[in-house]
């Protein structure tokens, strides 16, 4: 994925170039099929993925490396909880979150990695639904 410029490079009247539309079939030739290009403009907070975690393979399993600081804590908390990592250390380097509200998430992540078994499996009924 490819971000650069934006949409008014593309639009008549407001791109500094004489025919941007020779701009925008120049750009659409240069992509290749698993290539994706967007201006900033189309940039945009996701809500889906306020609590996507960053993970690094370990030769054991996936290691936690980063948090975002809209991390909340419930029942699916309780999967990424069991992966390696001290969502501690990790937290500590994540700016825009309270010390309050550091401590809370930690207190809240051990909880729910305290659900699940060594099998990865929900120890908490209902877990999944049932």
């Amino acid at each position: 994925m490819l971000i650069y410029g934006r949409d008014a490079e593309f639009q008549p009247g407001s791109s500094r170039h004489r025919d941007p539309s020779i701009l925008r079939k120049k750009r659409d030739f240069m992509r290749r099929s698993d290539e994706y290009f967007f201006t900033y403009d189309r940039l945009a907070p996701e809500p889906l993925a306020s609590d996507y975690v960053t993970l690094k393979p370990t030769p054991a399993s996936l290691a936690l490396v980063a948090v975002p600081p809209t991390l909340t804590t419930g029942p699916a908390t309780s999967v990424t909880a069991a992966l390696d990592g001290d969502l501690g250390a990790v937290i500590a380097n994540t700016e825009l979150i309270t010390a309050e509200r550091k401590q809370y998430l930690v207190d809240r992540w051990e909880h729910w990695r305290r659900q699940m078994d060594p099998s990865g499996l929900a120890l908490q009924r209902g877990f999944f639904g049932e």
